[in-house]
């Protein structure tokens, strides 16, 4: 067994949106990869390589409890833009986005970003952390000295 395939962090799975307070399925599915894919390692990169550039262009040493805050939800949204690789709405509409809105880079921004979607990226935050539904499933081992007649 190769060990080192066992996860799959860039390969995507399919996050079924639970109403959030029946948790029945509302018809509307995001595919996801990991929070350890190299998509997101990138992104996360790019944005902490930004914070430090602007704390070193503005010479300030220490962070307020505020900008430490707008950081951390930033760096959330953005891990989430990034590991969100396409949806299926079904027939939904997701505010001025019409039905059936397509999955681009501005589209993921304003579904993430909205006020009103803080369930939906709960939702997409806990199966993007969870390394086990990106774990591929163990091989099947034959027996061996089995023999069919």
């Amino acid at each position: 067994m190769d060990i080192a395939a066992i996860a799959r962090y860039d390969d995507a799975v399919t996050v079924d949106i639970k109403h959030p307070l029946t948790g029945e399925d509302i018809g509307i599915s995001f595919s996801l990869v990991s929070f350890e894919s190299e998509r997101v390692t990138k992104a996360m990169r790019a944005i902490e390589v930004d914070r430090m550039r602007k704390a070193l262009q503005s010479g300030d040493i220490e962070v307020s409890s505020t900008d430490a805050a707008e950081y951390i939800e930033r760096a959330e949204r953005e891990k989430l833009i990034a590991a969100v690789v396409g949806w299926n709405f079904n027939g939904n509409e997701f505010g001025d986005l019409g039905v059936d809105p397509e999955c681009t880079e501005e589209n993921k921004r304003k579904v993430i970003d909205h006020p009103g979607s803080k369930w939906i990226r709960d939702q997409l935050s806990a199966k993007g952390d969870s390394v086990r539904d990106f774990i591929a499933p163990p091989e099947k081992k034959s027996a061996k000295g089995s023999r069919t007649k």
